[in-house]
C-alpha cells in the first residue's frame, strides 16, 4: 500500500506540474496577444481610413491608393520575418514597421502636401504613443512611405529639447521666419508658407522649361535650404526633373527678401525649410 500511495503522489504531483505549465504558457501567449494588441489597432484604423478629398494642384505622384503595411516580426521563432497585409481602404503612405524602406530616399515633412501632412501628423502621433519613431521616405516612383522603428527611449514630441541643435526643423520652432508682411500675422507658420509660395510663384520663369525634351504634365522640384539666425538664406540644394529647372529654383529662393530670424523659446535659430515647387509641362 504504500508502494501505491508514493506513486499515487508522485502521479499527483506529475499532473500539478504539467497543469502550472499550461497556466505560465497561456499566460505568455496572453502577454504576446496584449504587446500586439496595439499595434494591430493602430493598423486597423489607419488601414480603415475613409478616402478625402486631394488638392489637384499639389498632388504628383503620390497620390491615395490601396496601401500595404509590411510588418517585420520580433519573435525569437521566426525573427526577421516579414508579412504584407493589404487593405481595401486608400491612404498615402504605406506602412513599414520595424523596417526601413528599402529602394527609398528619406525626405522631410516640408516636403508634403498639406493633406500628407494631416495624415502623417496623426499617423505619428498614434504610434508615438507606443515608443515608435517615424521617418518618411520617397521611392523613385514618387510614392511615399512611413517607416516607423520601434525606441523605447523615444520621447514625446511635447519633450524633445532643441536647445543644443545647430539647426531645427520648420516644424519645431515656435515663430517661423517672418516676411515684412508677416509681422502681425496670427499663425507664422502659415503666413511664411503662403508668402514664400505666392513669391516663387510670381518670380520663377517658366519659360526655361520649353525645349527641354520632358514629356508633358505636372513635375516637381525639391529645394531645401537654411534661413540662419541673421535671416539670411543658406545652404541651398534642388532635386527636380533638369539641371536648369534645378538653377532657376535656386535663383528663385537665392532672392528672397532678408528675414526677421526664426525663433525657439525665445531666441533666434536656424532653421530647415524644404519647398515643392509644382510646374506644368505644355
Amino acid at each position: 500500500f504504500s508502494f501505491v500511495n508514493s506513486f499515487y503522489k508522485k502521479s499527483l504531483i506529475k499532473k500539478r506540474i504539467i497543469m502550472l505549465g499550461k497556466v505560465k504558457s497561456r499566460e505568455i501567449l496572453k502577454l504576446k496577444y496584449l504587446l500586439f494588441i496595439p499595434v494591430l489597432a493602430i493598423m486597423l484604423v489607419y488601414t480603415s481610413c475613409e478616402q478625402g478629398s486631394v488638392n489637384t494642384d499639389l498632388k504628383q505622384g503620390n497620390n491615395k491608393r490601396k496601401i500595404t503595411t509590411y510588418l517585420s516580426s520580433m519573435n525569437s521563432k521566426n525573427y526577421g520575418e516579414v508579412k504584407e497585409l493589404k487593405s481595401e481602404k486608400e491612404a498615402y503612405f504605406d506602412l513599414y514597421i520595424n523596417l526601413l524602406v528599402s529602394d527609398a530616399r528619406e525626405i522631410d515633412e516640408e516636403a508634403l502636401t498639406e493633406a500628407e501632412k494631416t495624415e502623417f501628423n496623426e499617423l505619428r502621433d498614434i504610434f508615438s504613443k507606443y515608443g515608435y519613431e517615424s521617418k518618411l521616405f520617397e521611392r523613385n516612383n514618387g510614392q511615399r512611405a512611413v517607416s516607423l522603428m520601434y525606441n523605447k527611449t523615444l520621447k514625446s514630441k511635447e519633450e524633445v529639447d532643441y536647445v543644443s541643435t545647430d539647426i531645427l526643423p520648420f516644424s519645431a520652432v515656435d515663430q517661423a521666419p517672418l516676411f515684412p508682411s508677416c509681422m502681425d500675422a496670427e499663425n507664422s507658420k502659415v503666413c511664411f508658407s503662403e508668402k514664400i509660395t505666392a513669391y516663387v510663384s510670381e518670380h520663377f520663369n517658366t519659360e526655361i522649361t520649353k525645349g527641354l525634351g520632358l514629356a508633358k504634365g505636372k513635375k516637381r522640384v525639391f529645394v531645401q535650404f537654411t534661413i540662419n539666425k541673421e535671416g539670411e538664406v543658406k545652404d541651398l540644394k534642388a532635386r527636380g526633373p533638369h539641371q536648369l529647372i534645378e538653377d532657376e529654383a535656386i535663383r528663385v529662393i537665392s532672392d528672397l527678401p532678408h528675414f526677421t530670424p526664426a525663433t525657439y523659446q525665445g531666441n533666434p535659430v536656424n532653421v530647415k525649410y524644404t519647398l515643392p515647387i509644382n510646374i506644368a509641362i505644355d
